[in-house]
């Protein structure tokens, strides 16, 4: 929110979606902690905002496609580009997983991340690898002069990127515990494993892929 609001400056406005209402109520919380008068939050979903059509200069969204079943991904694109002004810029950002990996190789690491993705796909039918696709999306949803950029990073020991994959598994220990998965006992015996191999220096870390895509609306 901040950049953006240094960007348009005191005659500008921008306007944040947040469709979760504690996600919501913590966007607010910190517009209110920056004093971010030119920041308007709306609590809407992005299949369905209610704002004003044909009316904004720049539209963009990170890390919403990645979690939603390709006729959503759509659904979205649509909204966002019926927001935008005739020549204005949509732009999105999403990870693509397929540099996710670390050396050396852990049967721990192997065995999370598995049943991880798989726990992912069960939860909503995300994409874990859209980031390759955005360009095509966006030109299937209308969009003219698309470009694109990637690029991952390889974070270090204490960085908190380095042991952000835990963080995942957590979030989803109910979706990977059960028949046919991992017991508890064996979800906690490798997160352990696996965090002692993340924090040895020694281990490289390729984080997931970051791709950019942004394009105009045709005029």
């Amino acid at each position: 929110m901040n950049l953006l609001s240094e960007r348009v400056g005191a005659d500008g406005i921008v306007i944040g979606v947040e469709r979760e209402p504690r996600f919501f109520d913590m966007a607010r919380a910190e517009q209110r902690k920056r004093n971010l008068s030119n920041v308007k939050l709306v609590n809407a979903d992005a299949l369905e905002t209610g704002l004003d059509k044909n009316s904004y200069d720049f539209v963009h969204e990170r890390l919403v496609l990645i979690n939603i079943p390709l006729e959503a991904q759509q659904a979205v694109l649509k909204e966002m580009l019926s927001l935008l002004k005739p020549g204005g810029t949509i732009a999105i950002q999403e990870f693509d997983f397929v540099s996710f990996a670390c050396d050396p190789d852990h049967p721990s690491w192997n065995i999370l991340f598995n049943t991880w993705c798989d726990a992912f796909q069960a939860a909503g039918g995300g994409n874990l690898f859209i980031g390759r696709s955005l360009a095509r999306l966006l030109r299937s949803a209308g969009a003219e002069n698309v470009r694109t950029h990637a690029h991952a990073n390889l974070p270090q020991v204490g960085e908190y990127q380095r042991t952000h994959v835990l963080s995942l598994i957590e979030s989803t220990r109910d979706l990977m515990v059960g028949p046919g998965k991992l017991s508890a006992v064996e979800l906690q015996d490798h997160m352990t494993a696996l965090a002692k191999h993340l924090a040895d220096p020694k281990t490289t870390l390729i984080d997931r892929l970051v791709v950019q895509a942004w394009g105009t609306k045709p005029n």
